[in-house]
Parts: C-alpha cells; sequence; structure tokens
C-alpha cells in the first residue's frame, strides 16, 4: 500500500494490517464488534439534533445506528478498522462507500472514528485515517468525506490538518 511511510502494509490470508511501531491497524474481528457497535452508538446519540432527542431516546438511536452499521458493513469494501496496541483496541474508523449524490461517482466516507481518551493525541487518528485513505485508493476511490459536529473542535483541526476542506455546510432551522 503506496503512500503509508512509515507505516508498512503487510498482506496475509485474512486480508491486510498496517503497522506503525507496536500498534496495528487491521479490519474489526467479530469479538471487537461489541465495542465499536457501543462506541458508534454513543458517538451518534451526540449528533442527535437537540429538537430531536426529546423525540427519541439513545437506546432507540443507538439500535438504529448498529442496525445500520451492521449492514454497511455487510456491503463489499466496506470497513471498520482497528487500531489495536498489544492485541487490545484503542481506536476504530468505519470506511463506506457510496455513490456521490450529484454525480453518481463512488466516494469514501469516514463513517465514524473513535480513539480511546488515553490514546488521543498520541497519532491514534492519523494512523487510522491515513489506513482508510489507503483503502479507499486501492477500491479506486479519489475522494473521501466526513462529517464532523461542529463543537468537535479536536476532529475538526485533526481533518483540517490532514488535508480536508469543507465542501458543503448542512443548516438547520428549528420550526
Amino acid at each position: 500500500m503506496q503512500g503509508l511511510s512509515p507505516v508498512h502494509a503487510h498482506i496475509s490470508s485474512r486480508g491486510w494490517k498496517e503497522v506503525l511501531g507496536a500498534m496495528e491497524i487491521g479490519p474489526m474481528t467479530w469479538q471487537e464488534w461489541p465495542w465499536v457497535a457501543a462506541l458508534t452508538a454513543s458517538t451518534a446519540w451526540k449528533h442527535v439534533s437537540a429538537p430531536l432527542r426529546a423525540e427519541v431516546s439513545p437506546e432507540w438511536v443507538a439500535a438504529r445506528v448498529q442496525q445500520s452499521l451492521l449492514g454497511l458493513l455487510g456491503q463489499p469494501g466496506n470497513v471498520a478498522l482497528v487500531a489495536r496496541e498489544a492485541g487490545r483496541p484503542v481506536g476504530y474508523l468505519v470506511v463506506t462507500f457510496l455513490p456521490d449524490e450529484l454525480t453518481g461517482v463512488t466516494t469514501g466516507l469516514f463513517w465514524d472514528i473513535w480513539v480511546e481518551p488515553a490514546w488521543r493525541g498520541r497519532g491514534v487518528a492519523t494512523s487510522l485515517t491515513h489506513a482508510g485513505e489507503a483503502h479507499c485508493r486501492a477500491m479506486g476511490v479519489k475522494l473521501i468525506r466526513r462529517y464532523i459536529a461542529t463543537d468537535n473542535q479536536p476532529s475538526l483541526h485533526h481533518a483540517v490538518r490532514d488535508g480536508n476542506r469543507p465542501e458543503r455546510v448542512m443548516y438547520e432551522k428549528v420550526l
């Protein structure tokens, strides 16, 4: 996998993985599913607009998001990449593919990224996004998008440092 220096890509019979120092990044195992599913649900609740929270519960959103995630991961090419230190998961990135709504051209979407608080600021998110970009390149995708909450300053800064730029801005109005 090109462009990952100093990350070295390794091909194995189970697929690919990347190793950076003692950290390994590879596809999620089913033993890691409960961890990824719980954190994805928690992240999703933070994205629910305040006016909509009165109409749903965190449990309902969690069930809906976990069902969506299972459906996404069942599609060809979509993957949850997990960063592991000494075999223990410390972060993940869900990479999905979908057609651009205007052109129909397949784009990558970094659907969710999360890093354990004790591991933040140590390059885990950067390593995950580099691995996600390598996966997108391998799938022939030339554009990646991310949805980031406007109050998530660390993620916004990471995206800009990583070369992302705003494409469009979504506004909402409470009626």
